[in-house]
C-alpha cells in the first residue's frame, strides 16, 4: 500500500458556520455523503441534515436522527427505568453521520456549532425538549476514526 499523503490541514475556523441545509441542497447533500461515507446516506427517523460552511466551501456535513429503543450502553448510563425510556427517548439525538474534511479541529468546532441549535431545530422535528438535547456518541467508533470530538466520549457497543 502506498504512503499516504493526506496531512492535516491547519485553518482559521472562526469564520466556520453551521446551518440546516436548504431544500435546494438536500440532492448534493445525498450525493456527497453516498459518495465519501462509508454507511452512506440511509438515516433513520426524523432527520435534520446539516452543512459546516467555511468562507463559503461546503467542509462537513452532519445528520441527526431518532434514535434506536433499545442501547443496553445508552439505557445503562442514563440509568432510566422503561417507562422513564419510554417518555424521553424522544428527548435524544442521534448523531446518525459525520462527514468532514481533513480539516485540523474541524470536528470539535462544527459539533459545538450544530449543538447550539440544535434544541430548537429537534423541537420543530419531534417535540418540545429541555434547553439541553442528550446527544450521546455511544455505539462504535467508524473502522478509520483515531479520535472523538473534544468533550464526547465513545460509549462501547453491546
Amino acid at each position: 500500500m502506498g504512503k499516504n499523503n493526506h496531512q492535516p490541514v491547519y485553518v482559521n475556523l472562526d469564520n466556520l458556520i453551521v446551518r440546516p441545509i436548504k431544500p435546494e441542497e438536500e440532492k448534493r447533500w445525498n450525493d456527497l455523503l453516498r459518495t465519501y461515507h462509508y454507511l452512506s446516506i440511509y438515516l433513520t427517523g426524523k432527520t435534520p441534515k446539516y452543512v459546516a460552511i467555511l468562507n463559503g466551501h461546503w467542509v462537513a456535513l452532519i445528520g441527526w436522527g431518532s434514535v434506536v429503543y433499545e442501547c443496553g450502553n445508552r439505557d445503562r448510563w442514563l440509568g432510566w427505568t422503561e417507562d422513564q425510556k419510554n417518555h424521553r427517548l424522544k428527548f435524544i439525538a442521534n448523531n446518525q453521520r459525520y462527514l468532514i474534511l481533513r480539516i485540523s479541529n474541524l470536528a470539535s468546532k462544527a459539533l459545538a456549532l450544530n449543538l447550539r441549535g440544535l434544541s430548537s431545530d429537534w423541537e420543530a422535528v419531534h417535540a418540545p425538549i429541555p434547553s439541553h438535547p442528550l446527544c450521546p456518541n455511544i455505539g462504535r467508533a467508524a473502522p478509520f476514526s483515531r479520535h472523538l470530538p473534544q468533550n464526547w466520549r465513545l460509549g462501547g457497543t453491546d
